[in-house]
């Protein structure tokens, strides 16, 4: 039997946020086994898919969690941003507005001192350095 629209605009995706969180908190735990042995490397990656399992999971509710995994991500891009702030500057702006909007969603306080960092480097003017980026 055929859905109807109805049925199908009402459907419980919850099943499918599970799916996605938990596709998303294995890419971490890859991404981090990767990125202790070759950081620069594969930091990027592990920040870019601490801020998917984020975006999962404020999806579905969990904004605290995602607070924290955004937070870790702009920990784990920090020392990579400073010395490469063109290249991954779109990430780190992305995960400190993430950051900002899931602890705000909470009630909690964003890190000041994480986002104050970032959005100074962000300002800085760029460095000639930053063509030889790692890839993201």
């Amino acid at each position: 039997k055929q859905k109807t629209a109805y049925e199908i605009s009402t459907r419980d995706w919850s099943s499918d946020v599970c799916s996605s969180d938990l596709a998303a908190e294995e890419a971490v735990q890859i991404r981090r086994r990767l990125a202790q042995s070759r950081p620069e490397a594969f930091e990027p990656g592990l920040a870019r898919s601490l801020g998917a399992l984020a975006h999962a999971l404020a999806h579905s509710g969990r904004h605290a969690e995602a607070a924290r995994c955004t937070a870790e991500g702009l920990s784990v891009l920090l020392p990579l941003l400073r010395r490469f702030p063109q290249a991954l500057g779109d990430l780190a702006q992305f995960l400190a507005q993430a950051h900002l909007r899931d602890a705000q969603a909470v009630g909690q306080e964003p890190d000041d001192v994480l986002l104050t960092e970032v959005a100074h480097i962000l300002r800085s003017p760029p460095d000639d350095d930053d063509e030889a980026a790692p890839a993201t």
